[in-house]
């Protein structure tokens, strides 16, 4: 997880360490397997670790729509407006994008207040002009480059 501040620039780096699944696990939870671990393992131990509590948790697994969510503070989820979600739990909402178009974000049930929408507006005209998506695009990136240099 990394935790950025509002200009999208990177301030704290917690992760955990390797998680195994038995192949039975990861049989019974075919593609709901990311969102498991990222949902019911992870979520707590990086959130615990971080220096500062984070004011939202922001993702771009669009796997986590399926599920429902426990933190302590708003999640959204970037992800298309027809991703498969769960109705009783998420909604769709929009910021503003690159070039005055609108971005769907995917705000969970605890958030109706609108605040979740506000702080991504913030960060978005703070960020720019870089997106909000640009982060996760670069933490991917960086992923791919280590992984890339550990297999040579």
């Amino acid at each position: 997880m990394v935790v950025l501040t509002v200009e999208g620039d990177p301030v704290d780096l917690v992760y955990t360490d390797p998680v195994a699944i038995s192949r039975i696990t990861e049989g019974l939870l075919g593609p709901r397997l990311d969102a498991y671990l990222l949902a019911r393992v992870m979520m707590e131990p990086l959130t615990s670790q971080a220096r500062e509590k984070p004011s939202i948790l922001c993702f771009d697994e669009a796997g986590l729509l399926l599920r429902r969510l426990a933190t302590e503070v708003p999640a959204v989820v970037l992800a298309d407006a027809e991703a498969a979600h769960r109705a009783d739990y998420w909604r769709l909402g929009h910021v503003g994008g690159r070039g005055g178009g609108r971005e769907p974000v995917w705000v969970d049930a605890a958030s109706r207040d609108g605040g979740p929408l506000a702080l991504l507006d913030e960060a978005r005209r703070a960020m720019a002009p870089f997106g909000l998506r640009d982060p996760f695009r670069q933490l991917h990136a960086a992923i791919a480059a280590l992984a890339k240099e550990g297999t040579r």
